[in-house]
């Protein structure tokens, strides 16, 4: 905290945050230089640094910042802790204040829940958006799986009606058309898989506390798309290993 003592005569003593320090004072301690606000009719020393704060988004860089004292500063923002409710406090600090100076405004009164969620609010939102499209995407894709495969066992009822009448048992025509249909999710996932790293610079701004390339997200998110793909493949296949071999033989 500042303190009085920081301070030389006719000057604040002030604080600058790490950003600050590190664009201006590469490589130097900041710690004993000084600054003017005056074009240097007066210098306030850097008497400490503070921690970087994300002030305007959490999706912005922390910019430079410099603290004043209490006594040097116009915007003055109070946070306080209590265990009643926070909205109930509102009435009691508005009389503390007015009893210290009446003309003194209080222009704002919020709850950290309410900051933190107005500024969670655009983020939010679009993640809202990208997961419908999302799930869209993973229905269209479901469809269009089950369809392509269902399409293809429809073209080879013969060969799969011979197959049968050959000794071949439902168990292996299942088995062989999973595994035609997983091939075709699996070269789709790898492509998937470059594609998000591809573009994994551009969500970046949208997630917080994991990087974009977070494997785990990836392994989740292949492991759904596989599963949608095996459920998908395991209804024409179903259909495939139900063929009556002597229909299929009459229809040849």
């Amino acid at each position: 905290a500042l303190e009085e003592r920081d301070a030389p005569p006719g000057a604040p003593a002030v604080a600058v945050n790490q950003s600050f320090a590190r664009h201006w004072f590469a490589g130097r301690d900041p710690i004993g230089q000084r600054l003017s606000f005056d074009d240097g009719k007066s210098w306030a020393p850097i008497v400490g640094i503070a921690a970087d704060v994300k002030q305007h988004g959490l999706e912005a860089e922390p910019a430079d910042e410099i603290y004043l004292p209490l006594g040097g500063s116009s915007d003055l923002r109070l946070i306080l802790r209590s265990k009643a409710a926070p909205l109930s406090l509102e009435r009691v600090v508005r009389e503390a204040v007015r009893a210290i100076d009446p003309e003194q405004p209080v222009s704002d009164f919020s709850t950290l829940e309410q900051v933190r969620s107005e500024a969670l609010a655009p983020p939010r939102l679009t993640a809202l958006l990208l997961g419908a499209f999302a799930l869209l995407a993973l229905c269209i894709t479901a469809a269009g799986i089950a369809g392509v495969i269902a399409y293809s066992v429809s073209q080879r009822t013969q060969e799969i009606g011979i197959r049968m009448a050959l000794g071949a048992q439902r168990s292996e025509v299942l088995g062989m058309i999973l595994r035609q249909g997983m091939a075709l999710v699996a070269l789709g996932l790898a492509l998937g898989t470059f594609g998000g790293i591809a573009i994994s610079r551009g969500m970046a701004g949208l997630v917080f506390g994991i990087a974009a390339s977070d494997p785990v997200t990836y392994v989740a998110g292949a492991g759904v798309l596989a599963l949608v793909g095996a459920l998908s493949c395991l209804v024409p296949a179903r259909r495939a290993a139900e063929v009556d071999p002597m229909i299929a033989l009459r229809s040849a």
